[in-house]
């Protein structure tokens, strides 16, 4: 029997095991249980359980090993990276600092790459204050950024060499261990025991060395009051979080993305230490004010981890400072399909069959000189580029070099670039389909899964839905004269500058 641990079913897993231990974690759970709960939260959401051969579906061990083997060479060579040289007197006066991923930079028609997570606050933030920006990562050193960025250093051969002897690190795996028993008790997932041991005990790893590696390196910032960083729930973020938390510093987690009820990063926390988590942060800079409820939702007289409306300014930043407002596109419908990344719950096509017939009548039809009617363009995921453009050839065959049909990705331009161009946007469940509501345009979801994200937006009318996704769907949604984005839109993006006062106060 296999079993899919939905995002929705592992959030209610984790609030029922919430509850059933909330004793323990009040009461020596404030560092051990977020490290925990995220990592069960990466480990079992939109996975396939299989209960005869006793696997976890698509999550092998040796991508990830492979992966840390690339951190160890990028150690070797960011020891020769001149970036990370910071002028002393910088130093002595920097007030905040950013820290973002790669993952977040959108290549701009200038050739530049604009960094839409952090980019707005922290140019904010530089002009009221002295602050530094780094990267988590390595992979935008060979870009050219809009604006500058420096290597934060971590030290990840110690990642690969346990410090067992280190008392801190056996009392935070064995409360670490019992969470995790207990959640597998519950949930008869025992057959997995071993296997999540030795990931678990990786992570605990990662976490305490990029706690100890940001604690050094914090203290060299003597002026310092802020972090703003994103996607907090990784170890070398949570790090991070505990030693700015040490050292009595202020952190914000900028939100990156949809952030729905059922986001066990954000939503669900339903017990809070006295003192708050060790690990989490100070603050929420959300988008809009749905993320603000969800966050609150499970513990609204919360003292710590508080949600602010923050907003997304990428949007009014695009709009105000870099798109090119003049859209010389004659083609009447041109629609915009936003790929998510791999094969959905690892059983749908990525692209699905309505909308290669939905090209295949228009590339006729196109034949038939009506060549301004109609196009689609296919974005693709950032993180699946290579792998998508040969999955493309394949899944379109002839249709894949076809003049009603085209592909853009982050290195050819910025996703906001192509929702400019856009008369109407589609996508799975991508949060793409909340910040097309910024540009006004027609937007629509499809898919069991992305009624369960987005079901509040479609029952407001601020998506469409596609039910099935088949040709005829997709023909009557392209031809709808109405555009519902034009509703309740403020609820999700609150589309505006950022405020000053988080950098100054």
């Amino acid at each position: 029997m296999r079993k899919i641990f939905n995002e929705k079913y592992v959030f209610y897993l984790l609030s029922e095991m919430e509850s059933k231990y909330s004793a323990e974690i009040l009461d020596f759970g404030s560092e051990s249980w977020p490290i925990t709960k995220m990592f069960l939260f990466r480990t079992f959401s939109n996975k396939t359980i299989d209960f005869e051969s006793k696997k976890i579906i698509f999550a092998t061990k040796t991508k990830r090993l492979k992966f840390n083997f690339k951190k160890i060479i990028c150690l070797c060579k960011s020891f020769f990276y001149k970036k990370n040289i910071i002028n002393k007197n910088i130093i002595s006066e920097t007030k905040n600092i950013f820290f973002s991923r790669s993952v977040y930079l959108d290549r701009l028609s200038s050739g530049t790459s604009f960094d839409r997570i952090v980019d707005p606050l922290y140019l904010t933030s530089k002009a009221n204050v002295k602050s530094l920006k780094y990267f988590f990562d390595r992979k935008f050193l060979n870009i050219n950024l809009y604006t500058d960025g420096y290597l934060y250093n971590q030290n990840y051969i110690k990642f690969f060499i346990p410090n067992i002897f280190k008392k801190s690190q056996r009392n935070l795996t064995k409360e670490c261990i019992f969470f995790l028993e207990n959640f597998l008790k519950l949930n008869n997932l025992l057959f997995l025991e071993k296997t999540l041991y030795s990931e678990l005990k990786f992570s605990i790893n990662a976490y305490i060395n990029a706690k100890s590696n940001a604690k050094y390196f914090l203290k060299k910032f003597k002026s310092l009051k802020k972090i703003f960083l994103t996607s907090w729930y990784f170890p070398d973020a949570m790090g991070l979080i505990a030693a700015a938390n040490e050292l009595k510093l202020v952190t914000y987690d900028i939100q990156h993305g949809k952030q729905g009820q059922y986001q066990s990063a954000y939503s669900g926390w339903n017990f809070i230490p006295q003192k708050g988590f060790f690990n989490l942060p100070t603050y929420y800079l959300c988008w809009g004010e749905k993320s603000v409820n969800d966050i609150l939702k499970a513990s609204p007289n919360r003292e710590f981890h508080l949600p602010l409306l923050g907003g997304y300014s990428w949007p009014k930043w695009y709009k105000t400072f870099i798109s090119n407002k003049e859209n010389k596109s004659l083609t009447k419908i041109r629609l915009l399909f936003t790929m998510q990344r791999g094969k959905v719950h690892n059983k749908k096509e990525p692209i699905e069959e309505g909308l290669i017939k939905l090209v295949e009548k228009y590339d006729t039809k196109y034949k038939n000189d009506f060549q301004n009617e109609f196009h689609l363009k296919i974005r693709i995921h950032p993180n699946q580029i290579e792998e998508s453009l040969i999955y493309l050839k394949k899944r379109l065959g002839k249709l894949y070099k076809s003049p009603v049909i085209s592909f853009s990705s982050k290195l050819d331009c910025c996703l906001y670039d192509d929702l400019n161009w856009a008369t109407h946007h589609l996508t799975n469940f991508s949060s793409c389909a909340i910040e097309s509501i910024a540009f006004n345009i027609k937007s629509a979801v499809y898919g069991d899964h992305a009624y369960e994200i987005y079901r509040e937006e479609i029952q407001k009318q601020t998506l469409f839905f596609l039910k099935k996704c088949d040709l005829e769907d997709l023909i009557n949604w392209i031809n709808i004269n109405n555009n519902l984005l034009s509703n309740n839109s403020t609820d999700y993006i609150k589309n505006k500058f950022p405020n000053p006062n988080y950098f100054i106060s």
